[in-house]
């Protein structure tokens, strides 16, 4: 028998399909993330009055590269859960196509 026509093992699917929640609660998470690192931080270092211009363009440089990776996190997140989906989609129906045959 060969590897194409085994069929995927219900493990794998069972992976796939916790994969899916894991990731869309990453992303929420990450929006959690976001407001309190980003919003939150803008506001703290604008309402400052202790720190010179200099000191506040560089907080703001870092807390602009923060928002960057947080955005990248959540776009990675997304993209994994959707192929996560597909994928268990595509093996769901292909283990079912090789059941109907045997």
């Amino acid at each position: 028998m060969s590897l194409r026509s085994k069929p995927a093992p219900s493990w794998f699917l069972w992976v796939l399909f916790l994969l899916i929640p894991l990731q869309i609660f990453a992303y929420f998470n990450l929006g959690v993330s976001y407001k309190y690192e980003v919003d939150h931080a803008e506001t703290f270092v604008s309402i400052d009055t202790s720190r010179s211009v200099a000191s506040k363009a560089a907080a703001f440089q870092k807390i602009a590269q923060r928002a960057q990776q947080i955005r990248r996190q959540q776009r990675h997140s997304l993209v994994i859960a959707a192929a996560a989906a597909g994928a268990l989609v595509a093996l769901g129906l292909r283990n079912d196509r090789l059941r109907r045959r045997t």
